[in-house]
Formats: structure tokens, sequence, C-alpha cells
């Protein structure tokens, strides 16, 4: 009787043992994976993370939008036909690839593809060092041109592209630090789909004069004009999967439904239901037009698909078939907080889309400091 009694107890201490450190097994699974925008308490002391209102001017109008990209953007490289035949692009042997940047020609920075191609073709067909970078690497190679049959040029197999430009919407404007953010994803360029490494770049006052309508399959998209004789708006200094970002030197427009700066919402606090898009379809005044949050995104880490939104408001479909090509940025408001901005559309359903969580947006613009 007495074996059997310590058995026993050797079998109830493991079975404790066993249970405490499947509990504390819980507990750190369940720590690491609490919403990061509270601070895991005992029961006997709960707190959440004050966060410091920010108000912001809110955006909605239509801009023009120029960028440079740093260095030349490879967009193609190809084979040369010379007198002798066809021969290997100097720029594939190289190493060279679609969507490398040219830095840098004979140890000279190059702005633009004539000024590398003058480089190029002077050179007559003698040895060149060219710096490009990969996939954020810098690196220097030797390359010797060859002549080309169609033209009689030097060349080296590749295309390049320096600035792209096209029409977007305004997110947001800090009167406090003069910074701006837009478009809510990145500028990438359309023939290789590779981010444009941005040098520079502007916004500048547009004008929607036609819409061209969303239908499935088919996204529309908002055609506008601008000018690059007129003040520019501001800088772009950033361009990365939350938008474009830079100093606004514009004024705010105080014939818009917003005139006072609006308090931003987090991701915790937005729900799903009715909300709103402030975007501009004709002329340059945006207006509101209602919208359904369909569905909320947690995520800890910024990305430009944070909810799923649904066009619902008539004027809207009827106009644009729902969200179209150029509204990317328009701000999403709710509860009168800006809570994001529009990103994408669905191609087969284009009355819905995504919208990134305006936190994203202004954490990238480096408004918020405790994250």
């Amino acid at each position: 009787m007495r074996k059997l009694d310590n058995k026993s107890k050797k079998i109830r201490v493991l079975k404790s043992l066993v249970l405490s450190i499947t509990f504390v097994f819980t507990m750190c699974s369940w720590n690491k994976a609490y919403r990061y925008d509270k601070i895991p308490q005992s029961d006997s002391v709960k707190a959440d993370v004050v966060r410091k209102e920010k108000k912001v001017y809110v955006g909605g109008e239509p801009l023009g939008i120029k960028v440079n990209t740093k260095g030349l953007l490879v967009i193609g490289v190809a084979d040369i036909e010379t007198e002798e035949g066809l021969k290997a692009s100097p720029a594939i042997k190289a190493g060279i690839q679609i969507g490398d940047n040219i830095l840098k020609v004979q140890n000279n920075e190059v702005k633009c593809s004539e000024e590398m191609s003058k480089v190029i073709n002077n050179n007559k067909g003698n040895k060149i060092i060219i710096e490009f970078q990969h996939k954020g690497k810098n690196y220097k190679k030797v390359l010797t041109p060859v002549k080309s049959k169609l033209d009689d040029k030097y060349k080296v197999g590749m295309w390049v592209r320096d600035s792209s430009s096209g029409i977007g919407t305004l997110t947001f404007y800090d009167d406090e630090t003069h910074r701006y953010g837009a478009l809510g994803h990145g500028i990438s360029d359309g023939d290789t789909g590779t981010m444009i490494n941005v040098g520079d770049g502007k916004i500048m006052p547009s004008e929607i004069i036609a819409v061209k309508k969303s239908v499935e399959g088919t996204p529309g998209e908002l055609r506008g004009i601008f000018s690059n004789g007129k003040e520019p708006l501001g800088n772009v200094k950033t361009n990365n999967i939350c938008g474009i970002f830079g100093e606004y030197s514009g004024k705010v427009n105080l014939k818009k439904k917003f005139k006072e700066p609006m308090p931003i919402a987090y991701q915790n606090e937005i729900k799903e239901g009715k909300a709103y898009i402030y975007t501009t379809i004709n002329g340059n005044a945006p207006k509101l037009y209602e919208i359904e949050i369909e569905k909320t995104i947690h995520q800890e880490e910024p990305n430009s698909k944070s909810m799923l939104i649904k066009v619902t408001d008539k004027r809207l479909l009827e106009q644009t078939g729902g969200i179209v090509q150029g509204m990317s940025g328009s701000p999403i408001i709710q509860n009168d907080k800006l809570i994001g901005a529009v990103t994408h559309v669905l191609v087969n359903k284009p009355n819905k889309g995504y919208g990134i969580y305006i936190e994203w947006m202004m954490k990238e613009c480096e408004f918020l400091q405790n994250y």
C-alpha cells in the first residue's frame, strides 16, 4: 500500500507540472498575439495606450503628379542588330536587369535618357563604366558599346525611363508640419511593375475633365489636365507602399466642405458599416459619396489593403461605375474622423475595392512618434 501511495503522489506531481507548463505556454502565446494597441495587464491593472489626438486638413482634390527617377530606370534590355549580325546586349552581359536604376555613366550622374545616349555614342565603342543599383545594392561594371545597324549609333542594348506622371488624389495636409500624403499606394512603373525609386518630384493643381466608367473586367479612370507651367503645390520626397509624401507649399482650399482640420481615427476605432469617400470626379471640387466598409483587417505593419469597401452611392455608381483609377488617395471619413484613403479597385467588381488605414500614411509621414 505504501508503494502504491508513493506512485499516486508521483502521478499527481507530474500532472500538476504538466498543467503548469501548459498554462505558461498559453499565457505566452496569448501575450504574443495580443492587439498591438493595448498593453497586456493583470486582472488588477488594465490600461490602454493613450494616443494624442492628431488633426489634419482633409484632401480630396485631384493632383497632377510628376516624379523623376533616381538615375534612370531600366525598362527593357535586348540584343543589337549590327553590320556583323545580331550581337548580345552589353547591358545583359554586365548583369543589368529590368527594374535596375542606372546611376552614373563614366562616373558622371545621368538624369535623362538623352544624356546617357549621348555619352555612350560619343565614346565611339570604347569601354565605359556604368554604375547601377540592383535590389538596393550598387554595382560598377565595364561595358563595350556596339554600333547599331539601324541608326549608326553606339548602344549598350537597354531602354531606360527618367520620369513618370499621372493623376491622383490628395489625402491630407498637416498645417503644423506643412507635409502632405497622397495616393495611399506607391507609384510603380507601368512597364516593369517595380516601385519607382524617386529622385525628386512635384505635385501640381489638376482638373478632372472626363471620366471613363468602370465596367466588370475593365477599370475606368479619371482623366485630368495639369500644366508644368503652374506653381507646384509641393514636392515629392518619398514614394512607398503607403503613398507619396512631401512638403506642401500650396494654400488650403477654404471653399471645400471641410474648412477645419479633422481628427484621424486609428484602426481599432473603425467600424464596419456606413462611411464616406471625399473625391473629385468633375473639375477640382470634391464631394462626399456614401460607401460601406464591408471588412476591416487587423494589421501590425503598413499595408495598402487595410479594409474592403463598397460604393453604395447611386450618383457615383451612375457616373463612374464605382472606383476608378485616379481616385487613389481619396479620403475615407467615418463618424467625423479621417480613417483612411481609397487605394485599389477590384477589377471584376468595380463597385468594390480597398482602402488603407490613415495611421499607416501618418506613420510614413513621420507624424506619429510612439508606434
